[in-house]
């Protein structure tokens, strides 16, 4: 189990078992393809509809249903030169 701010997740917990308790549409789902370019343009076509996104969860195809690959969140974004 991890534990951090009072909360505590198994550490094989599944996506669709955390997404539903997620407020908001806040993240998106990529394809393990999309290139940092990509998700850099997906980030700002977010923030010029007016919504932030705080992360891009990446499976094989993009499908919710596929296994986590990875994550890219806004604060990795602003480290790419």
């Amino acid at each position: 189990m991890n534990i951090e701010n009072n909360y505590s997740v198994p550490v094989e917990t599944s996506l669709k078992n955390v997404l539903p308790f997620e407020e908001g549409d806040n993240y998106k789902f990529i394809g393990s393809s999309t290139s940092v370019y990509e998700a850099v343009d997906i980030f700002k076509r977010h923030i010029g509809k007016g919504r932030r996104l705080e992360a891009l969860l990446i499976t094989r195809n993009g499908n919710p249903s596929e296994k986590l690959l990875g994550i890219i969140t806004a604060w990795d974004i602003l480290e790419i030169p």
